[in-house]
């Protein structure tokens, strides 16, 4: 009788052995610990599931052998696991659930180019444009209208003062391009010839075309953000508080304004000199009446002046569109009309730029998944949140909480298994 309670309590205890419910996978270039933040708010003390680690050197599909093997190691076959996904790791993910056998219950994706980033394309065509160093490169010049102006008005010694002001200025810019040139040259090297990076090429990508060629066959709800205007600025600042944005100890803490103030004044130094070779410029054309030399000096002034609204007005807005251009946020629409007059008829084609919404790098519609291809398949937006804040925003962990207890449906609720 002992042994048959004995051989019960085995058979027992092997049916409640404990088993990783939730499998977190990073994005492209980052760490397993990407995710941490959410593990340990979300999931249950005594299983925050295991984090992916996966090298963009190697394809998405390979990648998602390896989520599929671990998972098929660690969770027993009649049990399944919930994926969680941040950017490619969410196509890793994806794959993952097409193996044969997959034990993937349900998936959620963040942040996911499901229909390819359009990043990828600039960086492999080497059409990724510096945006800042072309930024510079006006302000470069409208200081060296403006210094030319200053040299007609103010001969001598208040030309040497302002020639050495303008000096230390220039050299600071020349420090932040030479910055900017070797990031982004890095990135291209980094970058560029991972295979992971070419699993993602909206236009080239076999695995995105053999991935997005069948019905997802799990539930998926699919995260995208949509930040807010100045997203260059907005994704700069939190890169350049990524440790802290990443920190499990410092969540739900927004960085995306960092950079605004250094922004602002770099805008505002832009608006200062403009309206002052403006005033410049009205007020020598004034006095020229009566001292023609100084004609010179006042069309000079007024050229600077054009020179730092150019700058000013790139800095405030082009930027942002160059941005979008590069991460294929815009498409430009064809708009044809007819016309006629009495008997005749013509037609004029013209052309508008259209910029879409995005978190910073992935445009909304290469996010957005169909939603009536497989079991349950939804698209939730998060307002307000870029790329690299959806590891660790107040926003995105209420959207995962709910979706984690099941609210949207019982297959993400891991405590039903």
């Amino acid at each position: 009788m002992s042994s048959i309670l004995i051989l019960g309590f085995c058979i027992f205890a092997a049916g409640q052995t404990p088993y990783n419910k939730v499998y977190w996978v990073h994005g492209l270039g980052d760490l397993p610990a990407k995710w941490d933040s959410y593990k340990y708010s979300l999931t249950e003390s005594d299983n925050q599931g295991t984090s992916i680690k996966w090298y963009m050197a190697y394809s998405l599909n390979a990648a998602a052998s390896t989520l599929d093997t671990k998972i098929k190691t660690e969770v027993p076959s009649s049990k399944k696991a919930i994926v969680f996904g941040h950017s490619a790791g969410g196509l890793v993910a994806r794959s993952a659930a097409t193996k044969s056998g997959s034990r993937i219950r349900a998936i959620v994706t963040a942040g996911t180019p499901n229909a390819g980033a359009g990043i990828v394309t600039s960086i492999q065509n080497s059409s990724f444009n510096n945006v800042a160093e072309d930024a510079i490169c006006r302000a470069e010049c409208s200081l060296d209208m403006g210094l030319q102006a200053v040299g007609l008005l103010l001969p001598g010694v208040g030309n040497a003062i302002c020639t050495a002001i303008a000096g230390c200025v220039t050299l600071g810019l020349e420090v932040g391009k030479s910055l900017a040139t070797d990031g982004i040259d890095n990135m291209k090297k980094d970058y560029s010839s991972k295979a992971a990076v070419s699993d993602m090429d909206p236009d080239n990508s076999s695995f995105l075309k053999t991935l997005n060629g069948t019905a997802p066959s799990v539930p998926i709800i699919n995260l995208y953000g949509n930040e807010d205007a100045n997203r260059l600025v907005r994704i700069g600042g939190t890169y350049w508080e990524v440790e802290q944005n990443n920190s499990p100890t410092d969540a739900n803490q927004c960085y995306d304004e960092s950079l605004f103030s250094t922004y602002n004044g770099v805008l505002g130094t832009c608006t200062t000199f403009e309206v002052l070779h403006y005033a410049a410029g009205a007020t020598t054309a004034a006095i020229a009446f009566w001292c023609p030399y100084l004609w010179a000096s006042s069309a000079m002034n007024f050229a600077a002046a054009a020179s730092w609204t150019g700058t000013r007005r790139y800095v405030q807005y082009d930027v942002h569109n160059d941005w979008d251009k590069i991460i294929g946020a815009m498409h430009v629409d064809r708009i044809e009309k007819w016309h006629k007059f009495l008997w005749w008829k013509w037609s004029t084609v013209s052309y508008v730029t259209v910029y879409e919404n995005s978190d910073g790098f992935i445009p909304n519609k290469s996010s957005i998944m169909d939603e009536t291809q497989g079991p349950f398949t939804k698209n939730i937006e998060i307002k307000g949140v870029n790329h690299l804040e959806m590891n660790s925003h107040e926003d995105m962990e209420k959207k995962l909480r709910e979706i984690y207890d099941g609210f949207y449906r019982e297959e993400f609720n891991p405590k039903n298994d």
